[in-house]
């Protein structure tokens, strides 16, 4: 949560050399760069906070699930998100709305690629995210590596 660059500009050059990890979507995703444009339509030239597009995807899949259950019932949602998270199933991603209720009410499978990344729920109900490691260097916060999980 603190790559920020208003608490950079706000402390200055004390911050040059420090360290951090947040969850970040390995590069080239198509969804993550979906999801920027949309960032950038609703917001303009605001900064994408840590953790914006993991929580649009919890909300995303939320609402997949929903539908895909017909109901609101809590029990229901949790059995249906890993039929909407993964594979098998065609690919949704951000801002497909239309597109999933779509194939939802036509009985179709889908899969839905998320803004921070693949949204796989793994045996233990788990999304193994990715993470940047980052440093700020010259006032700049610089992203060193995109990690995966193995």
């Amino acid at each position: 949560g603190m790559r920020d660059s208003s608490i950079v500009e706000a402390i200055g050059d004390h911050l040059n050399g420090s360290i951090g990890t947040n969850p970040a979507a390995v590069e080239d995703n198509p969804a993550t760069e979906i999801f920027g444009e949309l960032w950038k339509d609703a917001y303009g030239d605001e900064e994408l906070k840590p953790f914006t597009s993991n929580a649009y995807d919890g909300a995303f899949l939320l609402a997949l699930a929903i539908e895909q259950a017909g109901s609101t019932n809590p029990t229901a949602i949790r059995d249906n998100l890993r039929a909407v998270a993964g594979p098998p199933g065609e690919k949704v991603l951000p801002g497909e709305w239309a597109k999933a209720k779509e194939l939802i009410a036509a009985g179709t499978e889908i899969d839905y690629d998320g803004a921070a990344g693949s949204q796989d729920f793994d045996d233990a109900g788990d999304v193994p995210g990715t993470f940047a490691h980052w440093t700020i260097e010259n006032g700049e916060i610089k992203t060193v590596e995109i990690i995966e999980p193995k």
